[in-house]
This record gives structure tokens, C-alpha cells and sequence, in this order.
């Protein structure tokens, strides 16, 4: 469910953790509309080959999804049997004529919207199924009726690309989806669909992170005592080490990929006894150090270089002790003349220590991020299939970012560059265009359904708490939501304005199914800067997915229960959230929100953190 647009601006803030911009010149609409309109000419008549290849690659998710189902734990038995995998395949098998209406039925099975068939290996072979009987379906019939229809696909395409580049709105975005999927179904017009999905391309997720908050987060003071057991020149080196200086970040300009630096400035102190054929020697001395080490961002994680350090050593010999002042003489001499040389080879050693001693380090953080990075993010989208197509880590030496595609193949994402812009002033930025949530909801919600105590498990998993709007009503059966197939929630982002509608092609209490509803909030920016916050604007709208008619008694029913549960969830107003930092980065104190903006279907976002001084930007 939807908790509050804040609530998912925070989430993309806390997973993705970063953003960047990509500006690009607006979609020539026109052109897209002349060339579709064009594509008539360019009808593919069906062969059979089309429906081989779609045969091979159905059988081929199958044998992915046995794979998975072979490491998928008890259950793995009655979810085969579930989706009928071994009545698939020998619907499939060589020289039989498949029976479409059994395969169609099985396909229901897979679009059942039970959230284990949320896997990517489940989904891959849904779509696949759903592709085969398609391309079956129309390769039986006779090539007319499929240019009739093709020409029609078309047609609502065009119209589709027209409405959006005079209105975006979900519908006509969704429009212009459910087109180009027709169109791949049928192997028709590639060049045409690459067209327009290139076109309508660009990022729909940014997101800034300043240098002064990485570097507030990730620098520390070193302050620390150590043993020294060296070789140098022959002599057998021991004594005590402090170690101080400040380990600061910065970020470096890579467009490929974030860079940051982790430089170490300071010195060490030293107080050590040198042993050399019964000559005892006496020294103090101090070495300054300065030390790289460089490490990347990239979408498959975290990498670094071995590192790289400069050390310069200065030493005073306090004191020679030997068993003749003969012996002593010389030793003092010979000091004297090593001096430069022994400063030069300690100098070497240092650099080595301290290499060695930031890559140790290094390596330990670097497995712990990425193996956060693999466990809550990347593991659990691509999971599902939903890792964004395009992630992209960028920097320079004022902030990282990354910016991201949230979009399947034949979704269209933003079509520009953002509407608005980041807060100069904020420490952590977010721009988020309504197509990233659109996509997003389809992509993990189409057709899915939810309980009550599977929402508030994932709520507490991304948010590290339960919301208190979520939290179960004692006195009532717990709920569930049937997701609409298609755009089980939309939001549409205006000029400070803001629609989102919950779709539901039916809801539970307890184990009884009620009639669907749609749910729809609209939010009105009121104040500005900090101040600012969204008002939600009259009643919640509750209709039914065939329309606002007049409601039968179930359905007046259902619409109480929903109108209870769901004015929890879309408050009154709301205002962005502050982000409480925690590890490392708590020290940075409370992120403060400074700007909510929406305009032109984008939201922007900015936080400022409390315990960084303004800087001019």
C-alpha cells in the first residue's frame, strides 16, 4: 500500500542513496506520431518460425524456473504443481498440437497475483506462456485480421503519443505502453519501438548527495598507539608509535562512475630502541604521512585501488650505549653517515604500513557494503525483476549521484530533463518523476495481492519501523487488496499539485472477499521552503473500477470499510519527512526537510543536515 508520497521519496533516498541529471532536449512528439502512423506499410505477416521461436523460449524460462524450484525449499513441490509445469511441457512437446484454451488457463494460474509469483523466474515464465499463446492464437488466423489489427494498435498509439505531449498523464503513458507490448507480442514494428522508447528514455529517478555530507559521514579522527618491530640497515628496530591525523573523503569528477577519495593527513610519533652487533641506539622521531584510497560506485557495487601514500621521516638519535667507548665512537659516526638513508628506508616502511593498513580496513567495509547493497537492494529487485534497466553513479567533486531508469523495456520513463530543480542549499536531493512510480507499482503490484500482515512485514523491512497507519485495527478482521492488473497505483504530479489513486479489483476482510474499488487523494502544496506541506483536498473519492454509478449494499459497505482503512493512509497533510541518520553517518545529525516541490509531473525533494554548516553553493 501507499503510505504517503514522502514516505516513498524516502525510501528511493535510503535504497538507491544517490542520483544524478541528464539533460537532453524534449521529445519531438511529432515525428514519433509521423513515423507510427507511417509503420502501416510495414506489416510482418507471422510465420511459424515466430511461433518456434517463442515455443523454444517458453520452454527455456521452464527449465529456469525448475532450476529455482529445485533450490526453493519445501514448498517447491506444490508451487510446480501449482502453475502445472510438467501439463505445460507436454502441451509443448514435439509434434503435438497444443490445446491454447489449457495453456491460457494455466497462464491465469501464473497471473493469480499470490505474492510468491512475484519472482522473476515465475514472471519469466508467465510473460513467455502469455507470448507463445498469442503468437499461436494469431498465427491461425488469417493475415488480414491481423493487419486490422495491427493498423488499429497503431492507430490508439499515435493518438496515445498526441495526448501525452499535450497532457502526460498515466493513462495516456499506460496507453502508450500496452501499444508498444501488442506491438512486441506480435513481432511488429521494432524500429518504431525502439524509436519511442529510446525517446522517452531519460531518468526518472535523481538524486544528489553533497561532499560535505559524504565526507561528515565517512571522516574520523585517528588517535592510537602501536608497536614498532622494524629492520632497517641491519638494526633490530622496537618501541612505540602514535598514530595521529584526520581520515577525510572526497569525492573526484568520473562521469562513468562515483569516485570517492579516503585521504589520511597526519604523522606518526615514535620513541624506539635499535639493537645492532651489541650497540644499543636511542632514537625519537617523527614521520608526516599523507594517504589515498580510491574507491568506486558503479550498479554492481563497491570497488577500490590499492593504496597509495607519500611519508617523509625525520629522526633525532638521543642516545648510543655500547660495551667499549671505542665501539661507541664508531657507532656514533656510523649513525651519522646512515642517517639519510635509515630516514629513507623508515620512510618506505611507513607507506608500506599505512597501504597495508588502509586496504585491510577497506576491504572490511567495502564486503560489508556491498554485501548490504546485494541483500537489501539489488539481491531482492532483481529477484523480482525489478532492478532498474539504467543505474547510473556519477561525481564530481561537489557530489555524487547516480540517475536511474526505473522502466521495462516497453514502458516509456521521463521524456526530459526535470521540471524542477534541487535546493541549492540541501545536502541530499531527490527528483522524482511520476513515471518512476507508475513503473515501478506495475512492475512489483499489477494483478498482485496483499494482506494486511505481508504490508506492514515489507513496511518494517524497508522503513526499519511500522507505520502507525498501518498498524491493525484490534477490533476488526485484518484486510487484504487484489492490485488492478493494470495500474494498481498511479500518482500524477501538477503544478504543485498532487493525484494518486489506489486501484483494487477487490479487497478482503479476513477470509471474504469484497467488492473492488478505486481510491483516489488530492493533495494541494500549501506554505514553501520548510514550512511547506501537502493538504489533501475534500473527501477521498471511492468508485467503483467501472466507474462512479450508483453502489449496491455490499458495495456501500465495502466502501466504509475502505474509506476507514485508507484515511490513515492518506493523511489530511503531510509534510516531508526528516531522516534520522544512523552508524557512521549519525553524527551528521537530523536530515532536515528544506524543499517539496511538484510541478510538470515531477516531485523534488531536499534535505538539509542539521550539524553541516551552510555552504555558498
Amino acid at each position: 500500500m501507499l503510505l504517503g508520497i514522502t514516505r516513498v521519496a524516502s525510501c528511493i533516498c535510503l535504497t538507491l542513496v544517490l542520483a544524478n541529471h541528464y539533460v537532453q532536449a524534449a521529445v519531438p512528439t511529432g515525428e514519433l506520431v509521423s513515423a507510427t502512423r507511417a509503420a502501416k506499410g510495414q506489416f510482418r505477416p507471422l510465420a511459424e518460425s515466430n511461433v518456434t521461436e517463442a515455443r523454444q523460449q517458453l520452454l527455456a524460462a521452464a527449465d529456469r524456473l525448475e532450476a529455482r524450484l529445485k533450490v526453493g525449499g519445501p514448498n517447491a513441490a506444490e508451487w510446480r504443481g501449482f502453475v502445472e509445469l510438467p501439463v505445460m511441457r507436454s502441451q509443448l512437446a514435439p509434434g503435438h498440437t497444443p490445446d491454447l484454451a489449457k495453456l491460457k488457463e494455466i497462464y491465469g494460474r501464473y497471473a493469480s497475483g499470490y505474492s510468491g509469483l512475484g519472482l522473476s523466474a515465475f514472471r519469466d515464465v508467465g510473460q513467455s506462456l502469455y507470448e507463445f499463446v498469442f503468437l499461436a492464437s494469431y498465427r491461425a488466423m488469417n493475415d488480414k485480421a491481423l493487419r486490422a489489427e495491427y493498423e488499429k494498435v497503431l492507430d490508439s498509439l499515435a493518438a496515445g503519443l498526441e495526448a501525452y505531449a499535450k497532457t502526460p498523464t498515466s493513462d495516456t503513458a499506460q496507453r502508450i505502453n500496452m501499444s508498444l507490448t501488442w506491438l512486441s507480442n506480435a513481432r511488429q514494428a521494432p524500429e518504431l519501438r525502439q524509436q519511442i522508447v529510446a525517446a522517452f528514455h531519460q531518468p526518472n529517478v535523481l538524486i544528489h548527495v553533497s561532499n560535505a555530507l559524504a565526507n561528515a559521514g565517512a571522516s574520523r579522527t585517528i588517535d592510537q598507539v602501536e608497536p614498532i618491530d622494524d629492520c632497517i640497515l641491519g638494526t633490530s628496530i622496537h618501541g612505540t608509535g602514535h598514530v595521529a591525523g584526520q581520515v577525510t573523503t572526497q569525492l573526484a569528477a568520473d562521469d562513468e562512475r562515483a569516485v570517492i577519495d579516503a585521504v589520511f593527513l597526519g604523522g606518526v610519533s615514535s620513541n624506539s630502541v635499535g639493537f645492532n652487533r651489541g650497540v644499543q641506539i636511542n632514537t625519537t622521531g617523527y614521520t608526516s604521512i599523507g594517504a589515498i584510497k580510491r574507491t568506486w560506485v558503479t550498479a554492481e557495487g563497491f570497488w577500490s585501488l590499492p593504496a597509495c601514500s607519500n611519508a617523509e621521516t625525520c629522526t633525532n638519535i638521543t642516545g648510543i650505549c655500547a660495551s667499549h667507548k671505542m665501539v661507541e665512537r664508531i657507532a656514533w659516526k656510523r649513525a651519522g653517515e646512515q642517517k639519510c638513508e635509515a630516514e629513507a628506508i623508515a620512510s618506505e616502511h611507513a607507506q608500506e604500513r599505512m597501504n597495508t593498513r588502509m586496504d585491510e580496513q577497506t576491504v572490511e567495509q567495502l564486503n560489508k557494503a556491498n554485501e548490504q547493497y546485494y541483500e537489501n537492494f539489488r539481491g531482492p529487485l532483481s529477484e523480482r525483476g525489478l532492478f532498474p534497466e539504467d543505474l547510473h553513479f556519477s561525481s564530481t567533486d561537489r557530489q555524487l549521484s547516480v540517475a536511474a531508469v526505473e522502466a521495462k523495456p516497453l514502458q516509456i520513463a521521463a521524456s526530459a530533463a526535470p521540471a524542477l530543480l534541487p535546493d541549492a542549499k540541501a545536502d541530499m536531493s531527490a527528483l522524482v518523476h511520476e513515471t518512476m512510480i507508475n513503473n515501478f507499482a506495475q512492475n512489483s503490484l499489477g494483478g498482485m495481492i496483499l494482506h494486511e500482515e505481508e504490508v506492514r512485514a515489507v513496511s518494517k523491512r524497508i522503513l526499519g519501523k511500522e507505520p502507525p497507519e498501518l498498524k491493525p485495527d484490534e477490533d476488526r478482521e485484518p484486510w487484504g487488496i487484489a492490485f488492478a492488473q493494470q495500474q494498481p497505483i498511479t500518482v500524477h504530479l501538477g503544478d504543485n499539485t498532487l493525484d494518486i489513486t489506489v486501484r483494487g479489483q477487490r479487497y478482503f476482510q479476513g477470509d471474504s472477499p469484497r467488492p473492488g474499488m478505486n481510491v483516489t487523494a488530492h493533495y494541494k502544496l500549501v506554505g514553501t521552503g520548510p514550512a511547506v506541506k501537502a493538504v489533501r483536498q475534500g473527501d477521498l473519492e471511492i468508485v467503483p473500477p467501472d466507474g462512479n454509478r450508483p453502489l449496491s449494499g455490499k458495495e456501500t459497505a465495502t466502501k466504509r470499510a475502505i474509506q476507514r482503512r485508507f484515511d490513515k493512509i492518506f493523511h489530511k497533510e503531510f509534510i516531508p519527512e526528516s531522516i534520522v541518520p544512523t552508524g557512521n553517518w549519525a553524527k551528521v545529525g537530523k536530515l532536515v526537510p528544506i524543499q517539496l516541490s511538484f510541478h510538470d509531473g515531477w516531485l523534488a525533494v531536499g534535505w538539509k543536515a542539521a550539524a553541516i554548516a551552510a555552504t555558498v553553493p
